[in-house]
Protein backbone atom coordinates (compact mmCIF):
# COMPACT_ATOMS: atom_id res chain seq x y z
CA UNK A 1 0.00 0.00 0.00
CA UNK A 2 1.23 3.87 -0.50
CA UNK A 3 0.33 6.18 2.32
CA UNK A 4 0.42 9.92 1.83
CA UNK A 5 -0.29 13.08 3.93
CA UNK A 6 -1.90 15.96 1.89
CA UNK A 7 -1.68 19.42 4.26
CA UNK A 8 -3.88 22.05 3.01
CA UNK A 9 -2.13 25.16 3.98
CA UNK A 10 -5.15 26.96 3.36
CA UNK A 11 -7.16 25.00 6.35
CA UNK A 12 -4.25 25.07 8.35
CA UNK A 13 -3.65 28.28 8.52
CA UNK A 14 -6.75 29.40 9.38
CA UNK A 15 -7.06 26.62 12.50
CA UNK A 16 -3.44 27.42 14.11
CA UNK A 17 -4.55 31.55 13.22
CA UNK A 18 -8.03 31.13 14.90
CA UNK A 19 -8.59 33.51 12.01
CA UNK A 20 -11.75 32.66 9.63
CA UNK A 21 -11.16 33.16 6.38
CA UNK A 22 -14.02 35.30 5.06
CA UNK A 23 -13.29 37.75 8.19
CA UNK A 24 -11.93 40.47 6.80
CA UNK A 25 -10.48 42.02 10.36
CA UNK A 26 -8.37 38.84 10.25
CA UNK A 27 -7.03 38.80 7.00
CA UNK A 28 -3.16 39.75 8.42
CA UNK A 29 -3.60 36.58 10.66
CA UNK A 30 -4.08 34.65 7.23
CA UNK A 31 0.26 34.19 6.61
CA UNK A 32 1.45 30.56 6.28
CA UNK A 33 5.00 32.02 6.68
CA UNK A 34 4.16 32.78 10.47
CA UNK A 35 6.57 30.92 12.85
CA UNK A 36 3.77 28.88 14.12
CA UNK A 37 2.45 27.50 10.96
CA UNK A 38 5.89 26.97 9.68
CA UNK A 39 6.86 24.71 12.90
CA UNK A 40 3.30 22.81 12.22
CA UNK A 41 4.65 21.99 8.86
CA UNK A 42 7.64 20.97 10.21
CA UNK A 43 6.55 18.90 12.72
CA UNK A 44 3.81 16.91 10.16
CA UNK A 45 7.05 16.14 7.58
CA UNK A 46 9.51 15.03 10.66
CA UNK A 47 6.39 12.76 11.63
CA UNK A 48 5.54 11.68 8.28
CA UNK A 49 9.44 10.87 7.49
CA UNK A 50 9.24 8.68 10.35
CA UNK A 51 6.69 6.76 9.49
CA UNK A 52 7.66 6.34 5.86
CA UNK A 53 4.61 8.56 4.35
CA UNK A 54 5.06 11.47 1.54
CA UNK A 55 3.82 14.67 2.12
CA UNK A 56 1.87 16.90 -0.54
CA UNK A 57 0.48 20.07 0.30
CA UNK A 58 -2.52 21.71 -1.81
CA UNK A 59 -3.42 25.23 -1.41
CA UNK A 60 -2.26 29.01 -2.46
CA UNK A 61 0.63 28.52 -0.40
CA UNK A 62 1.94 25.56 -2.78
CA UNK A 63 1.33 27.95 -5.89
CA UNK A 64 3.37 30.61 -4.84
CA UNK A 65 7.27 31.23 -5.50
CA UNK A 66 7.76 31.93 -2.13
CA UNK A 67 5.70 28.98 -0.72
CA UNK A 68 6.90 26.48 -2.94
CA UNK A 69 10.79 27.46 -1.96
CA UNK A 70 9.96 27.07 2.13
CA UNK A 71 8.04 23.89 1.17
CA UNK A 72 10.90 22.53 -0.98
CA UNK A 73 12.85 23.51 2.02
CA UNK A 74 11.69 21.45 4.63
CA UNK A 75 11.36 18.17 2.58
CA UNK A 76 8.02 18.42 0.58
CA UNK A 77 7.93 17.12 -3.13
CA UNK A 78 4.57 16.95 -3.78
CA UNK A 79 2.57 20.61 -4.43
CA UNK A 80 -1.06 20.70 -6.00
CA UNK A 81 -1.79 24.53 -7.33
CA UNK A 82 -3.50 25.97 -9.64
CA UNK A 83 -2.04 25.60 -13.45
CA UNK A 84 -2.22 29.25 -13.71
CA UNK A 85 1.16 29.36 -10.93
CA UNK A 86 2.81 26.40 -12.55
CA UNK A 87 5.54 28.52 -14.61
CA UNK A 88 5.90 31.38 -11.90
CA UNK A 89 6.74 28.35 -9.74
CA UNK A 90 8.93 26.11 -11.46
CA UNK A 91 11.04 29.09 -12.51
CA UNK A 92 11.47 30.03 -8.73
CA UNK A 93 12.58 26.51 -8.10
CA UNK A 94 15.01 26.07 -10.65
Amino acid sequence: PIYFVSVGTNDLTQYAMAADRVNSDLAGLQDPTSPGVLALIDAIVAGARQAKVEVGVCGEFAGSAEGARLLIERGIRELSMDPAALDEVREALR
